[in-house]
């Protein structure tokens, strides 16, 4: 779809119902489908398999992310477990160093159990990444910004990397959303989203995966067999039951803007007192505009009263 991105926010994915013309799309609760005849059926056999309103989720973050497709998982862990079964035992992954907890507990305590090992590279130095690719090395991992110290990794040089070599290379592209930034386009195979964060806002929308490569056959088959694909009443995310997340078409402005209006507070704040801040901003590392949004404050307890004063901030756990 050859679209700016905010067109692609109102016009991409599946607009409305073919069926009803419902200008959004429904809720489809149902767990089967009605065949035409025996093993013929409408595009649509079990919900485990295929649900038209996670469909739809899917093709909307395919299209922002440029990708072919999408795959909408029941939380972030479900997708980075999809990807991760992809590799057998004897594989290996190189992996970035200040990554996600979530993933490194589950390549340590799940899959090492399979005979899946990994060595963990400061992937932001590309002559260690180098160093560590190997024979048995099947792709590198990388999250960038990391979570949750904001490392940020060169994608399109560690994707050339992974070609020159034949690897793959999976993104974790939570932190940027592809409103921010599009791993596809930089040479990655695969990009992982927690939809709670940034993409989505609500903490409803669990995962996305999108890709372009020939994986998608093996990641719809491991999310099938493995039962982890989004519930499609997660898709529906405010009280009065009008908007659907894929069809709200602001998933990434709004969060973005209140951080910005965040940083712009505590900015003035800082000019005009003495205080020393610890700050990690990606934005100042990347050549792209309004990165306000990934912010990583050790606060100085002065600054706890303008903090505190931001009415639209929520205190919560929110990168277990």
């Amino acid at each position: 779809m050859n679209l700016a991105k905010d067109s692609i926010l109102i016009h991409g994915g599946i607009d409305g119902d073919e069926t009803t013309g419902a200008v959004s799309v429904p809720v489809y609760q149902t767990s089967t489908y009605k065949q035409d005849a025996l093993g013929k059926h409408r595009g649509w056999e079990y919900s485990r398999t295929g649900n038209p309103t996670r469909a739809a989720l899917e093709k909307l973050v395919a299209d922002l992310e440029q990708g072919e497709y999408g795959l909408a998982f029941a939380s972030g862990l479900a997708a980075i477990n999809t990807v991760l079964s992809l590799f057998k035992s004897g594989d290996r992954l190189v992996v970035s160093d200040n990554i996600y907890g979530g993933t490194f507990r589950i390549l340590d305590n799940v899959f090492k159990n399979f005979g899946i090992t990994y060595e963990i590279v400061d992937t932001s130095d590309l002559e260690k990444v180098k160093a560590a690719i190997s024979e048995d090395v099947k792709a590198v991992y990388i999250e960038t910004p990391a979570n949750p110290l904001l490392t940020v990794t060169d994608i399109k040089a560690v994707a050339d990397i992974a070609k020159q070599t034949g690897k793959l290379l999976i993104v974790d592209n939570t932190f940027l959303t592809p409103y921010l930034q599009r791993p596809l386009t930089l040479g990655a195979d695969i990009v992982i989203h927690s939809g709670t964060k940034y993409l989505g806002g609500h903490s409803d929308a669990h995962a996305i995966s999108t890709t372009n490569s020939c994986q998608l056959c093996s990641l719809f088959f491991i999310s099938d067999v493995k039962g982890l694909g989004l519930d499609p009443h997660n898709l529906q995310y405010d009280e009065k039951e009008e908007v659907l997340t894929e069809l709200g078409r602001q998933i990434v402005k709004n969060p973005t803007a209140v951080s910005d209006e965040l940083f712009d507070k505590l900015r003035k704040f800082w000019n005009d007192a003495e205080i020393v801040v610890i700050v990690g901003f990606a934005g100042q590392m990347i050549a792209t505009n309004n990165f306000n949004s990934v912010l990583k404050i050790d606060v100085d307890q002065r600054l706890l009263p303008i903090i505190n004063e931001f009415k639209p901030a929520t205190w919560r756990e929110d990168i277990k």
